[in-house]
């Protein structure tokens, strides 16, 4: 899972965020 976070991080697709909530 820390890999597929770090991914959308480097992307900055805001993915992460959207995953948060």
């Amino acid at each position: 899972m820390n890999e597929s976070i770090n991914s959308n991080f480097e992307n900055g697709d805001g993915e992460m965020l959207r995953i948060i909530p």
